[in-house]
């Protein structure tokens, strides 16, 4: 997946566009795996990149509380790994 080949792009500008893209799409079963892989690939940038972000979105209203949950998941593990 194209997503994943950004994980090499560990910059607060690929964050940003990969975390808009949760914002721009509502969850479905036809696009749940991009999701989810935006997710993993953001939780593996540095934490300086991506810590601030996911929390920003995991607060977010305009996501779905399953996907909120998704989100929070992402940072706990992302924190951890550091």
């Amino acid at each position: 997946m194209i997503v994943e080949r950004l994980e090499g792009f560990q910059t607060p500008e690929c964050a940003d566009f990969l975390l808009g893209e949760l914002k721009r799409l509502k969850a479905n079963n036809s696009n749940r795996r991009y999701l989810v892989a935006i997710l993993e690939t953001v939780r593996r940038m540095p934490l300086e990149v991506a810590q601030q972000r996911l929390l920003d979105l995991a607060t977010d209203s305009s996501l779905s509380p399953k996907m909120r949950d998704r989100v929070v998941e992402a940072m706990e593990r992302a924190t951890r790994r550091w």
